[in-house]
């Protein structure tokens, strides 16, 4: 488990495959954030293609990690990320 402060910036990534390879979701992934084991996201988004030229399927996103957006220190958070492929 990593830490990070509050007011700073994270960079989380996917990648979304079909049959074992890298391929482009129908639509850009998102993403929800929850707090501990509360059930209503603190934070929910799309994510961005990365080097769309050079890979297939491969995203990021940064999000700010402060109290403006629910964050609050010694707390753990789960990132969540569903796309479509077909």
């Amino acid at each position: 488990m990593d830490s990070y402060f509050i007011d700073k910036v994270l960079t989380f990534y996917c990648n979304t495959h079909k049959n074992n390879t890298s391929t482009d979701a129908d639509s850009a992934p998102s993403y929800r954030v929850y707090e501990d084991e509360t059930a209503t996201p603190i934070l929910t988004g799309s994510m961005a293609t990365l080097d769309a030229s050079n890979t297939d399927g491969f995203y990021s996103e940064q999000i700010t990690l402060s109290v403006a957006n629910g964050f609050e220190y010694a707390k753990s958070y789960c990132i969540r990320v569903a796309a479509t492929v077909d």
